[in-house]
């Protein structure tokens, strides 16, 4: 929704879902005119367990969501406008199961607010400047939890405050971006433990102060006969600081003579290459970049991570992880058939990741050890897509989606939390007004990585069911959605899953959504 757009429109949705009882209900409303639009509404999601592939209920898995927006724009002369949004998001009685504790309360705020000049006939297009303040709180408990050894809580605070100007012009066959942009974020979180007459308190997040600015550019150059290059890069100044004094005295115990204000230079600079002729596509590119450790590899505490059960310390002497990107890409496309073949490797150095610490004692109970973030001399990542997309009829399209992932560190050992082999088949029907889509997802095993902990998980293949039809009455639109997921009820678990907390079992869901 925007400018010039419909002068008034009213929507009223409402939801369901079998699998959890999931329950949804919404409405917005949108007003536009040539120097105004406004466009607010309000969602409130609730869904009790749901159930596995066989029929078990998984217990703590419930949540309860409210989400409210506004977005407004207003355009004080032709070439301009002045946009805002403002989103408040509340979460309740959210369940983790992969965990021994849940979220009680879990708020997030996020603003901002932009100004646009567009220029007529001139080497400059548009000047965007924007500013934007977020915050996130999460509190988190165990009284609802059956059996709990040691009462915890563990609330954890976000803000973050920052800002950007794009500006982007056309000079000859060159178009480019010029931008400069940064932040503030601040972390807080801790965690006290109610173990006899004493309670324990650690901070996890040692109040960290980040204040970083960069400036980059980018340029798309034109050449003849379908030829185009893209230059970008970007430099950017980071300062980090622990501000609690506790925090920081906790950590050095660990790290003694570690600075408590750290800063740094960092940045990426890339060029590609890419080629458009009728039915052709290719392209290839080149990218060098490092960055900063984050906050939790830097300076987390004893944080406990349950998809390897380790408790997790920063290591504020990380060096920087670079790495050098390369990419290809490959597509043939007319009416009736697209294929298309991606890839792309990363390359990298001092790469970051938990290695196990055997002289440490881990404080989460049950925990299998303590991990402390190192650098690795280097690792690799290869990613590879292939699509084949026929219309077999022209109101029949056949899918087919395979993509694989590969990565190993300088040990020759595989790396954690890397997507086995997956394909993705589906036929998507489209007859006048009424759309539908039955596909499936095969996955092979994923045999995991044994050094960091990752257990394999079984291949698994899922099929899935959807369709929507729009009925018109009057001026009124209603638009019907329903569909079913795992629809033979498969127990099965994905690699990323924490705990190997198995996915929902058979879902079937459906969505009426008013316009008018």
């Amino acid at each position: 929704m925007g400018f010039d757009a419909q002068p008034q429109e009213y929507n009223v949705s409402v939801g369901a879902e079998h699998n959890g009882w999931l329950q949804v209900y919404g409405a917005d409303v949108a007003l536009s005119s040539h120097r105004h639009y406004a466009n607010f509404g309000l969602f409130y999601r609730h869904a009790g367990n749901y159930k596995i592939g066989g029929g078990e209920e998984l217990r703590f898995s419930q949540f309860t969501k409210t989400n409210a927006f506004l977005n407004f724009g207003w355009r004080p002369a032709e070439r301009d406008a002045v946009e805002g949004t403002v989103i408040y998001d509340v979460a309740t009685d959210v369940g983790y199961p992969a965990l021994n504790m849940d979220v009680k309360d879990a708020r997030g705020l996020i603003t901002s607010l932009s100004y646009r000049h567009q220029w007529k006939e001139t080497m400059l297009d548009s000047w965007e400047t924007k500013v934007y303040y977020n915050r996130i709180t999460h509190d988190m408990d165990d009284t609802k939890r059956p059996d709990v050894p040691i009462h915890m809580d563990m609330p954890g605070r976000s803000h973050t405050a920052g800002f950007y100007s794009l500006l982007q012009g056309v000079l000859g066959n060159h178009q480019w971006q010029a931008n400069i942009d940064g932040y503030r974020n601040v972390l807080y979180a801790d965690m006290t433990m109610y173990a006899g007459s004493a309670p324990m308190f650690m901070l996890t997040w040692p109040d960290v102060a980040t204040v970083c600015n960069g400036l980059s550019f980018t340029d798309d150059i034109r050449l003849r006969h379908g030829h185009s290059l893209r230059f970008s890069a970007k430099g950017s100044w980071q300062q980090r600081k622990i501000r609690n004094d506790e925090g920081f005295r906790a950590l050095e115990i660990y790290f003694p003579g570690m600075a408590r204000s750290v800063s740094a230079l960092f940045g990426r600079v890339a060029l590609g290459y890419a080629y458009d002729n009728g039915p052709w596509h290719a392209a290839a590119g080149l990218g060098l970049g490092s960055r900063t450790p984050t906050v939790t590899e830097q300076y987390g505490y004893f944080q406990n991570n349950t998809f390897d059960r380790y408790d997790y310390i920063g290591n504020p002497a990380l060096k920087q992880e670079r790495a050098v990107e390369v990419n290809a890409a490959f597509s043939w496309k007319d009416s009736r058939w697209l294929l298309k073949a991606e890839a792309n490797t990363f390359f990298f150095c001092n790469y970051i990741i938990g290695e196990p610490d055997e002289r440490l004692s881990a404080m989460t109970i049950g925990a299998a050890g303590v991990k402390i973030y190192r650098n690795m001399s280097n690792a690799r990542i290869v990613n590879a897509t292939l699509t084949a997309n026929v219309w077999l009829f022209p109101w029949l399209q056949w899918k087919n989606r395979l993509t694989y992932s590969y990565g190993d560190e300088a040990t020759g050992s595989r790396l954690p939390l890397i997507a086995p082999l997956t394909y993705r088949p589906s036929l998507f029907l489209r007859w006048k007004s009424l759309t539908a889509e039955a596909g499936a997802d095969f996955v092979t095993r994923c045999n995991g990585a044994d050094k960091y902990g990752e257990h394999p998980t079984a291949g698994y293949a899922i099929w899935h069911f959807s369709a929507g039809y729009p009925l018109t009455i009057g001026n009124m639109t209603v638009v019907f959605r329903g569909g079913v997921e795992n629809l033979f009820d498969r127990r099965y678990t994905t690699y990323s899953d924490w705990n190997g907390i198995p996915q929902k079992g058979r879902n079937i869901y459906v969505n009426i959504q008013l316009s008018f």
